[in-house]
C-alpha cells in the first residue's frame, strides 16, 4: 500500500496573546507555530496519525507566511490510501482547532 498526498493551508486569522501556554511575541511566533507542525513524536503529525501496514501519515511544512495580523502554513500531508481524504481533513481540523486555526484544501 502506498500513500496519497493532499496539500492544505492552515490559517490563523489573528495572532493570539497566548499560544501553547506562553505569551507570544511576533519574533517567537514562527518558531512556536513550526514546532506545532514538527515531525513525530510531537506536533500535528502525531495527532492526525493514521497507520495501515507500513504506510502512515506524514506532515511536511511547505511554506510559512506571516502577515501583520495573521499567519498561514502550507502543508503537504501524505496519508495511507486505505483512508479517505475527508478523514485526514477532519483529523487535521480537529488538531488545529484549539489554536484558533482553520484549514483549506489547496487544489
Amino acid at each position: 500500500m502506498g500513500n496519497r498526498e493532499i496539500k492544505v493551508k492552515v490559517k490563523m486569522p489573528v495572532l493570539p496573546e497566548r499560544f501553547g501556554g506562553y505569551t507570544v511575541t511576533a519574533t517567537r511566533f514562527d518558531d512556536m507555530f513550526l514546532k506545532l507542525f514538527d515531525k513525530e513524536p510531537y506536533g500535528i503529525n502525531s495527532e492526525i496519525n493514521l497507520v495501515t501496514g507500513d504506510a502512515r501519515t506524514s506532515v511536511e511544512v511547505v511554506s510559512v507566511d506571516r502577515g501583520e495580523r495573521s499567519m498561514s502554513v502550507s502543508l503537504k500531508v501524505g496519508y495511507p490510501e486505505a483512508f479517505g481524504q475527508g478523514e485526514v481533513l477532519t483529523r487535521l481540523a480537529d488538531a488545529v482547532a484549539p489554536y484558533k486555526c482553520g484549514i483549506e484544501k489547496i487544489a
